[in-house]
């Protein structure tokens, strides 16, 4: 999944392809794809629970306030 998101930034980046929404949608997804990293582990007791909703507790408080 990085490196896909590495290869979308970069061919935007060089070939001019940014759009308002990519700008939206890119940060977007970026965090639901940790999240939901965070919440597996947290599933399968690798990290505590409440550090998995401290994390995604954050990054709702910062969608929130940024959309």
């Amino acid at each position: 999944a990085g490196v896909s998101d590495w290869l979308d930034g970069y061919i935007a980046k060089n070939y001019d392809q940014k759009t308002v929404l990519g700008t939206y949608l890119d940060p977007l997804a970026d965090k639901i794809m940790v999240n939901s990293v965070a919440v597996s582990l947290a599933y399968v007791n690798i990290i505590p629970a409440w550090c998995a909703g401290l994390w995604l507790g954050r990054d709702v408080l910062l969608i929130g306030l940024t959309y």
